[in-house]
């Protein structure tokens, strides 16, 4: 069975609903693979724009990883787990070198292939600026 961590890392000042949503939404994704979900990292309300702000989720979810906690991610769209195109790379790294996963509600980010590094990264540019 592949283990998979959830990630909702979102700002949820718009909607009231928005954090219950996107959680629902990636819990769905996990079981309809039958994956079993070993944790949630969630910073609520802290920006993923700004590179001087403390996301100790985000951090504990990277370290997470590195550990090889886990080598399946769900967010609910790529702009959630990062808008900084330096640990986008991280994560792209993390797909070719270690097999990692990524699935987002909007499809699957195959960060293995040149088309999805592409996506991801316009994605990240677009959301950082």
């Amino acid at each position: 069975m592949r283990h998979l961590s959830t990630s909702q890392l979102r700002r949820d000042w718009r909607a009231a609903g928005s954090v219950q949503r996107q959680r629902a939404d990636c819990l769905q994704i996990a079981d309809q693979r039958g994956w079993h979900v070993i944790g949630e990292f969630v910073d609520n309300s802290v920006s993923a724009s700004d590179r001087h702000k403390s996301r100790p989720e985000y951090d504990q979810l990277a370290a997470a990883y590195e550990a090889g906690e886990f080598d399946a991610l769900v967010c609910w769209d790529l702009d959630r787990l990062t808008r900084q195109p330096r640990q986008l790379e991280d994560w792209i790294d993390a797909a070719q070198e270690r097999g990692l996963l990524l699935v987002t509600a909007n499809g699957e980010a195959d960060l293995s292939t040149d088309g999805g590094r592409m996506f991801a990264r316009i994605k990240a540019t677009v959301a950082h600026g």
